[in-house]
């Protein structure tokens, strides 16, 4: 079967862009057993979405400086036991915090440290947080030591 695909890019108000093109893509259909042939063995298509449904959760993380006050700008990163965690920040490995102190990852069920770092401080901060069936919120603070948590 032969399909079109077609890709719109779309630049300034004045410039659009419309590009066809045709390909044979019968390996990108369902089998008979309803199998996408396209998946590799983890189950993943080549645009690299899993196939199995894996529910993800929003972790909303809020930086603080020493004052308590939000921290505007920092560069925040989740990891596991295995390291970073790539794509949860809109599809980046690493996401930096609005005005109010705040990012966002979308995250798996899971143990998780999130790494927080900014100009301003010498040393990054950590917090940890598990994810267990629904979002979280965690508090990342700069200039806390192991006694004060």
């Amino acid at each position: 079967m032969r399909r079109r695909k077609f890709i719109a890019l779309t630049g300034t108000a004045t410039t659009t862009a419309l590009l066809a093109g045709c390909t044979d893509d019968d390996d990108e259909d369902p089998d008979e057993n309803g199998e996408d042939p396209g998946a590799d063995e983890n189950g993943e298509d080549d645009n690299g979405e899993d196939d199995e449904n894996g529910e993800t959760y929003t972790l909303t993380v809020t930086v603080e400086d020493e004052a308590g006050e939000p921290l505007e700008g920092a560069t925040v990163s989740v990891e596991d036991s295995e390291g970073l965690l790539e794509g949860v920040f809109d599809e980046e490995d690493e996401g930096e915090t609005d005005a109010d102190g705040m990012v966002e990852a979308d995250v798996e069920d899971g143990e998780y440290t999130v790494v927080a770092e900014h100009d301003n401080e010498d040393d990054d901060a950590e917090a940890d947080v598990e994810i267990d069936g629904a979002d979280e919120e965690v508090t990342v603070a700069f200039g806390m030591d192991d006694e004060d948590e």
